[in-house]
């Protein structure tokens, strides 16, 4: 592969982050310690979008991986259709394992996968996967 190039036919999977990918990094908090996050609407016409995409390629996951445990995560995955795992407090455990399970007899199947992240507990995971951005 030359510099600056990548093939991104071969990614099969797509991890985001959610604070700091999905929101604006953000958070309020109210005078009862609720907790709210700012998001957009133009992020479920981008996943749509994948999913566009996923009909055209079989081998297609995407989902969320989050340190978070907020309820608000969840709940907007769940607006948008996402699979979302929440409390991963090691990531890259996680996604061996993920990857263990569901890309049995790929060779270095990590390199199939782009992921997004903005944070400190993101960098091992990018540190290993094929792609990865930081918004």
């Amino acid at each position: 592969m030359s510099k600056g190039k990548y093939p991104f036919k071969s990614i099969h999977t797509l991890i985001f982050d959610f604070d700091g990918v999905f929101t604006d990094n953000y958070v309020y908090v109210d005078s009862g310690g609720n907790e709210t996050v700012r998001c957009s609407r133009a992020d479920s016409y981008g996943i749509n979008l994948l999913r566009l995409a996923k009909r055209k390629q079989e081998l297609l996951d995407f989902f969320v991986l989050t340190t978070e445990t907020n309820p608000v995560v969840e709940n907007r995955c769940k607006k948008m259709g996402l699979d979302c795992y929440l409390g991963a407090a090691n990531k890259w455990g996680f996604l061996s394992e993920w990857l263990e399970i569901n890309r049995q007899g790929m060779v270095s199947p990590e390199q199939g996968v782009l992921y997004f992240g903005n944070d400190l507990n993101d960098l091992e995971v990018m540190s290993h996967v094929g792609l990865q951005f930081a918004p």
